[in-house]
């Protein structure tokens, strides 16, 4: 994999120091919307070349598969030119802000035959797949619940007057795309699509979503997931069955160990 990225967060940084640890990627080029930045983020990682136009970088033939960690309501025009030009995309969550904008680029990567990836870690978690040999012991399901809490350091810009991305409705920032689509991935990666879905949140003045609860039901079993960003709590996941519950004691989205607690 010849890999460049567009973004300069620390959510890119953690990205590359990971792509450090595995063979057979290298690490061709960075793009930033300013050199300055785009050079800091090269020159810790040993990384030539930087862009910052777009439309030039597409066009590269330096590098073939493209790593998008912008603000999230770009995912999709970044992620489609990616495509257009024939390289395979690696998103970071959320995928996209619609379902219209998911199918397009599902169809588009499809007739390029490229790859196309939203980067939620858990879903390759050598531990998902132990939890879900696990779990026939605790059968029959019936209930999953969820919380996530995580205090966003730029919660305390909104209360002061300001209008950082994860808080703008414009830029599809909100409790639900950044912190709870980790374990509604879960969820539905071990039960399927749900028979129903809803999401009740508390929301700021502008609209957006600071916390909320979403809720999927399948037959005989509900699942709910709460997520804040705006409050503090215990991060945990249970799954509960007739026979037993499974206890994730952290964050979903590193899943590092859980246990089984019989009935």
């Amino acid at each position: 994999m010849k890999l460049a990225t567009i973004g300069s967060g620390t959510i890119v940084e953690t990205f590359l120091a990971a792509c450090k640890e595995v063979d057979g990627i290298e690490l061709k080029a960075v793009y930033s919307r300013t050199l300055e930045t785009g050079l800091t983020l090269a020159d810790k990682f040993g990384i030539i070349v930087v862009f910052t136009d777009l439309e030039i970088f597409y066009t590269n033939d330096l590098f073939d598969t493209v790593y998008i960690a912008s603000p999230n309501s770009l995912h999709f025009s970044q992620a489609f030119k990616a495509l257009q030009a024939g390289k395979n995309v690696i998103i970071e969550k959320p995928f996209a802000s619609t379902l219209k904008e998911t199918d397009t680029l599902i169809q588009l990567a499809a007739e390029k035959n490229l790859f196309l990836f939203e980067a939620i870690s858990v879903l390759y978690m050598p531990n998902l797949a132990l939890l879900k040999e696990k779990l026939p012991q605790i059968f029959p399901l019936t209930w999953i619940e969820s919380t996530f809490f995580q205090y966003s350091r730029k919660y305390d810009q909104l209360k002061n007057g300001n209008l950082p991305n994860v808080f703008n409705p414009a830029f599809s920032g909100g409790a639900l795309m950044n912190l709870n689509i980790y374990p509604i991935h879960f969820i539905v990666d071990l039960m399927g699509k749900p028979t129903d879905a809803n999401y009740t949140a508390n929301c700021h003045e502008n609209g957006i979503d600071l916390s909320g609860i979403a809720v999927l039901r399948y037959p005989g079993v509900m699942c709910t997931s709460i997520a804040a960003k705006d409050s503090l709590g215990l991060n945990n996941v249970q799954i509960h069955g007739s026979t037993g519950t499974i206890v994730l004691e952290q964050w979903i989205n590193g899943l590092k160990s859980f246990y089984i607690d019989p009935v």
